[in-house]
């Protein structure tokens, strides 16, 4: 079960984003793309599972915010976040806050 909150400029997700979940964030993805926001914080501290669909995802949204010339940073990763990154050869593309 994935669940989020977009409160201002921070996406927050909770549960799980996998193969089941990321279409249900995709489908919900306009609603992040406003004229308001001018950087999208997603915030991941929540998260209890992510799979390669749901890194996937992640990766999607980050290049359609890019289209629509918003920025993107991702915020309280997990090591689980940033292992599956790097293995999957994307960690550099990510825009991990430091």
């Amino acid at each position: 079960m994935l669940s989020w909150e977009l409160n201002q400029q921070q996406l927050s997700l909770t549960g799980t984003l996998d193969k089941q979940t990321s279409m249900q964030l995709w489908e919900q993805r306009k609603q992040f793309i406003s004229k308001e926001i001018n950087i999208l914080n997603l915030d991941l501290s929540a998260l209890t599972r992510l799979d390669s669909a749901g890194l996937a995802t992640i990766i999607a949204l980050f290049r359609e915010l890019k289209r629509h010339q918003i920025g993107f940073k991702i915020q309280a990763e997990s090591q689980q976040v940033r292992d599956l990154a790097k293995v999957s050869g994307v960690l550099d593309l990510l825009p991990f806050k430091a």
